[in-house]
């Protein structure tokens, strides 16, 4: 599903239903057979699911943005046996150059960065359920934090 809204320069999500396809993309790129490595901080992870799951061998969770952007640059972001995507969930606020920088400086094939928030690189989707008129229409699944994690442990 992260695919379906990448971007060479990163997406954005607004919206009241931001979190819930975040975290539906997320449970997806965790679930999928295409090998789909994820990297995000603590605090999206808390926000997006409460915490990290237990089962996720895909996710890596680190302290801060910056410390992702270091992971992003490094070998180690590329395991050995060569993932599909490495799908990068953030949530930038203030930070969104370094982000952009990150995406330009240090190009991967496979790359797709999503952020919780307006994205003034690239497209920015609002995510609204309700609001049949909101920009670029997207019916995408909504999660809620337990049918994530329900998910997840099924899975």
């Amino acid at each position: 599903m992260a695919h379906v809204f990448a971007h060479p320069n990163g997406t954005g999500f607004i919206g009241p239903d931001a979190d819930g396809l975040l975290r539906a993309i997320l449970v997806d790129a965790l679930m999928s057979s295409a090998r789909t490595h994820v990297v995000t901080t603590h605090s999206t992870v808390t926000r997006l699911l409460g915490g990290k799951p237990g089962n996720a061998r895909e996710l890596t969770v680190l302290d801060l943005l910056e410390d992702t952007v270091e992971y992003l640059e490094s070998p180690a972001a590329m395991p050995s046996y060569g993932p599909s995507a490495i799908l990068w969930v953030t949530t930038p606020d203030a930070d969104t150059d370094v982000v952009y920088q990150t995406l330009l400086d240090r190009p991967r094939h496979g790359l797709i960065a999503l952020c919780a928030g307006l994205w003034p690189h690239g497209p920015t989707y609002v995510i609204d359920q309700d609001d049949p008129f909101s920009g670029d229409r997207v019916d995408p699944p909504i999660l809620t934090k337990e049918q994530a994690l329900t998910a997840l442990a099924t899975g």
